[in-house]
């Protein structure tokens, strides 16, 4: 009785055209965001922002240095 189970889960019958049609036209909704997952996400932005700049300003420092080096 187990060897009918495990034949029968192994071969499922593909899912009919009108299940694949439902399936495409009813998608699940993604649950809304709360209110702290927002926030989390403006810090993890607003950090990636402030951290690109500073690394924008380290890197146009580093070069302003270089510059006055090999022109002394």
């Amino acid at each position: 009785m187990t060897t009918h189970r495990t034949n029968q889960m192994l071969h499922r019958k593909p899912p009919s055209r009108a299940v694949v049609e439902a399936n495409r036209l009813f998608k699940p909704v993604q649950p809304k965001a709360s209110e702290y997952s927002e926030l989390q996400k403006a810090f993890h932005d607003n950090r990636e922002r402030l951290r690109s700049e500073r690394l924008a300003r380290s890197s146009a420092d580093d070069n302003e240095t270089s510059r006055e080096d090999s022109s002394s």
